[in-house]
Formats: structure tokens, sequence, C-alpha cells
């Protein structure tokens, strides 16, 4: 596969669009009839299903779910439980969303203080903003890694005493 998309691309790069498509023609079902065999590998990367599955399996999760922007779809529907979306400093989906969007530090503690304990799916980057969080305001709020999956990365949030 990586050989036939090499060689499309360097063909497509040499301006031979004829030979480049006969090489897509190519390309094509061999891609297709690889997915069932890589699809066990590539899915927790691409889907949210295991991690949800986890969280719901292993924890009573009553709140709202905060997760990254990539994974709110996904969140959504394999919960079924309402969402929020942590990206910080991020733009809010380009067409409205009845989903609550924080993309600020204050905003992400006024929305834990009401909600905690809140599990979240989140990406690396998301988890760093979480862990920010949880240090600028040590004395209210405590986060846990649960599990890492795929790069889905399923965190706890609560309060202290």
């Amino acid at each position: 596969m990586l050989i036939l998309a090499v060689s499309t691309l360097a063909l497509l790069l040499k301006n031979q669009f004829l030979r480049a498509s006969y090489a897509l023609v190519f390309v094509l079902p061999v891609f297709l009839g690889a997915i069932p065999f890589i699809h066990g590998d590539i899915e927790p990367y691409l889907s949210s299903k295991k991690a949800c599955e986890y969280l719901l399996n292993n924890y009573d999760v009553k709140n709202t779910i905060i997760c990254s922007k990539f994974y709110v779809r996904g969140v959504r529907y394999y919960t079924d439980r309402p969402v929020a979306v942590i990206d910080i400093p991020g733009k809010p989906f380009f067409s409205p969303h009845a989903v609550t969007f924080l993309n600020e530090d204050s905003m992400v503690r006024g929305f834990l203080i009401r909600q905690l304990p809140v599990y979240c799916i989140l990406k690396k980057s998301s988890v760093e903003d979480v862990d920010r969080i949880c240090r600028i305001y040590a004395k209210e709020l405590k986060y846990t890694l649960l599990k890492a999956i795929g790069n889905e990365y399923i965190v706890r949030i609560e309060a202290l005493p």
C-alpha cells in the first residue's frame, strides 16, 4: 500500500496525471481490501467507542462529560450523555451547536465547580490544559488520569475536601 501511495504521489509531482490516475485505480481496492484486517488496530485512534465503553463500564458517570473538540460527536453517540467541549484557546464550531464550549480557564473552572466530579475524554493537549488549570486551583481541584486508549485520555476531575 505504501509503495502504491508513494508512486502515485511521485507521478502527481511529475505532472503525469494519467499514470497517477491508473495508480489510484490500484491503490483504492488495495486500501479498501485492507480495512477489515487493520480495523481493530486503527479503531482506537479514529473512534471514541473503546474509551466510552471503558468509562461507562468502570465508573458511575452522572454529570456532563467533557471532551476534546475532535471527540465530541463520538462521545455523545457512544455514551448518550450530555457533553461539553474543552478547547483552550479555541474557536467554537463553524456552525451553531447546542454544546457547552469551554475555551478559557475561568470558564472551565466555573463549569467544573458546578459539576464535580467530572469525567473527561481528552486529547493530550487538553489533558495538559486540565493539568494546568488544576494546578492553578490546587486548593479546589484534583485530576486523575484513569486510562489512555489510543490517543484518548480518560480523566476524572474532583473536588478536594
